[in-house]
């Protein structure tokens, strides 16, 4: 954006599809379920919609639920919902409460590559077997992911001494390996 400048991007932040039912492996098979994409504006809504529509299934009869993160989980938890669409670091407690919940899945995009080709601004990651927990393998598979990154950004303008702060400080926090 005019105006801006990226001094790096910092992570990784997937892009996870819980759902219930049989096994799936590309969204196209979400059609014809309701889907809670996030809430308007968001990551997880607009890369959720993104896909769904490249996969074919964004439209009718396919109800997409726009919801904020917590209302999201809530309504899949209590199965207002037949699957979720939410954006997060895998490091967080609700993404791995949700992988290890009985009954639920994680889309494991067996396609990943070729949606990654079509977007641009996504990549192609594997989140490894047990990485949430080697005792249960939760996962149970390795799984493949669509995941943005998150960007350090800040205006033009800003003085040279000022962005080498800034990425010192952001080394210092966002530095070590992830799980991703």
């Amino acid at each position: 954006a005019e105006g801006l400048l990226s001094l790096g991007s910092l992570s990784h932040v997937p892009l996870w599809f819980f759902y219930r039912g049989d096994i799936i492996h590309d969204p196209k098979d979400l059609r014809g379920r309701r889907i809670a994409v996030g809430q308007e504006g968001s990551a997880s809504n607009l890369l959720a919609v993104q896909i769904l529509k490249l996969a074919g299934a964004a439209g009718a009869p396919t109800q997409l639920v726009p919801l904020p993160r917590k209302a999201a989980i809530a309504a899949f938890r209590a199965e207002k919902v037949e699957a979720l669409a939410i954006a997060a670091s895998p490091e967080s407690r609700a993404i791995q409460k949700l992988a290890a919940r009985p009954g639920v899945h994680l889309l494991n995009f067996q396609r990943s590559r070729a949606y990654a080709r079509r977007l641009p601004h996504v990549s192609s990651l594997v989140l490894a077997q047990g990485i949430f927990d080697l005792a249960r393998d939760v996962p149970a598979n390795d799984v493949q992911l669509l995941a943005q990154t998150t960007n350090l950004v800040t205006r033009a303008g800003l003085h040279p001494a000022l962005a080498y702060l800034l990425l010192r400080g952001a080394r210092e926090i966002h530095g070590r390996a992830g799980m991703l």
